[in-house]
């Protein structure tokens, strides 16, 4: 794989794995489910702002900016699997 395929499969993964975890994050936002710890870490570290808020409505309106970032180190053989009669996969 030449350098110039390796940086565009990695802008492309970077790219797609960026907004899966936008849209996971908005989907826990939505049910609020803090993940991520959010409520512990202002109650801990800042309870006068954690008793301002109304956690229940301000928890979906936190701006969040997911932005994954991918480095591949190395490349190599890679198997393709097959499974067997028993479906148990099979390296070739």
């Amino acid at each position: 794989m030449t350098k110039k395929k390796l940086q565009k499969l990695v802008e492309e993964l970077s790219s797609l794995l960026t907004a899966r975890a936008k849209a996971i994050t908005r989907k826990m936002q939505e049910s609020n489910h803090d993940g991520h710890g959010v409520a512990l870490r202002l109650m801990a570290f800042h309870p006068a702002a954690w008793k301002k808020i109304n956690w229940e409505e301000d928890y979906k309106e936190v701006p969040f900016e997911p932005d994954i970032r991918l480095k591949i180190e190395r490349k190599g053989i890679t198997f393709q699997r097959e499974r067997s009669s028993s479906g148990t996969p099979v390296l070739k």
